[in-house]
């Protein structure tokens, strides 16, 4: 009888550890995971390479529009539509 009074006991614990510690765990991981995201280095393009890319996003659209005044054709349509 005292045996089994104990081994539910023993349960008990085992079970309340458990959970404690689950929740333990939780905020721990949470405080570190908001920790990171503040420490975060964004890295942002340069000035030159967004020059560039709005030189060929250009280039790309006037060759597209001069396409479509041509000819219709659907391929270069959608190419538009995309930008």
């Amino acid at each position: 009888m005292k045996d089994l009074v104990l081994e539910k006991e023993t349960q008990r614990f085992c079970k309340l550890v458990s959970i404690r510690s689950n929740s333990l765990i939780n905020k721990v991981a949470m405080a570190n995971r908001t920790q990171n995201q503040r420490a975060k280095v964004v890295v942002l393009p340069k000035i030159d390479d967004i020059n560039e890319f709005h030189k060929r996003f250009d280039v790309e659209l006037e060759r597209c529009i001069k396409v479509l005044t041509d000819h219709f054709h659907l391929k270069t349509w959608l190419m538009l539509k995309h930008c």
